[in-house]
Order: C-alpha cells, then structure tokens, then sequence
C-alpha cells in the first residue's frame, strides 16, 4: 500500500495512474493494462473510503496501529487500488476529488 500526503498528490497520482484518451472496443474500455501498473483514470468505478479489501484488512491485521479513517480505495475495472493517506483529513479530500473523476465517468457512460 502506497501512503500519500496531501502536498505531493499531484506527483504520487502521476506515478499512479494514466491520464491518456479512452480506447473504445466495442463499448468495453481496454485502457487499463495492469502489467504496466498503472490504471487509467477514465476506467475508475468507485471510490470507497476504509479498508475494504483482502490486501487492507491482511495489512490491518499485521498491523493494529493503522488507521481505517486515513484509507480509501480505488475500484477500476481491472484492479483495485488501496491508498493509505497520512490524515483522515487528507483521505476526505482526496476521496472528494476522485468522487469527480467517477461522476465523469458515469456521464461519460451514460451520454456515449
């Protein structure tokens, strides 16, 4: 899991992720390639905040001093991205932005 702090967002999300054109085939989006360990931001589903997946709650477990409150993940299509940020503060505003991102894409969905 990748701990993030507010002030490098920007060069940690870059890292992260792939900010290229949406490929269509289809109707099925094939951007995300997760050997390249990276995903597409126009193939995330769902943001979620906590620890919700196998490899959180395993880290959880091995670990009782993480805090839930400073966890999100993100759900795409073929992967899912668990995000430890260093506040629940900094969670909150970063689970708001990719809530942005998300809706876009369902509209995107939805209107094409």
């Amino acid at each position: 899991m990748k701990q993030l702090q507010w002030s490098n967002v920007k060069q940690t999300f870059s890292s992260m992720f792939r900010m290229g054109s949406t490929k269509d085939n289809g109707g099925e989006n094939t951007n995300s390639d997760p050997s390249l360990g990276a995903v597409e931001i126009t193939d995330f589903l769902e943001v979620k905040k906590g620890m919700h997946t196998e490899v959180s709650l395993k880290a959880r477990a091995g670990n009782k001093s993480l805090d839930p409150l400073c966890f999100l993940s993100i759900v795409a299509v073929n992967r899912t991205i668990d995000i430890q940020c260093s506040t629940s503060k900094d969670r909150d505003l970063f689970y708001r932005s990719l809530q942005g991102i998300v809706t876009t894409n369902k509209l995107r969905v939805r209107f094409s």
